[in-house]
């Protein structure tokens, strides 16, 4: 899957970064980081997780994107959809809860825990 990369403009804009990525695959063009965080209402503290899948479909309609959670104990079910998303060619994306004692290098990249990604495969 050729999903662009664009690096996120600020400490806290992953949502936006990462919904452009999506868009950019899908749509072969997106906007701006700064008019996704408009939209997904972004602030310092970040982007609450639940609205990114409302801003992939009102820029697109290739994909259904629904917001969904899963224990850990229901990391198979997460791992399916991961790979259901790759193998019918859609980006899925993740909300991830980093821990900086398993990856040091986000300590001071991410000011809460959560960071989002588009799970691909390169």
């Amino acid at each position: 899957m050729g999903v662009k990369v664009f690096e996120q403009e600020t400490n806290y804009w992953c949502g936006p970064a990462t919904v452009k990525q999506v868009l950019h695959y899908i749509n072969g063009n997106s906007k701006s980081q700064k008019s996704y965080a408009k939209k997904l209402g972004t602030t310092t503290d970040g982007t609450d997780f639940s609205v990114i899948d409302n801003v992939l479909n009102d820029n697109q309609n290739k994909n259904k994107y629904v917001y969904t959670t899963h224990d850990f104990d229901q990391k198979y079910k997460f791992l399916d959809k991961i790979e259901y998303g790759v193998e019918h060619d859609y980006p899925v994306v993740i909300d991830l809860s980093i821990r900086p004692e398993y990856m040091p290098t986000y300590k001071k990249a991410v000011k809460n825990q959560n960071h989002f990604r588009s799970a691909v495969i390169w």
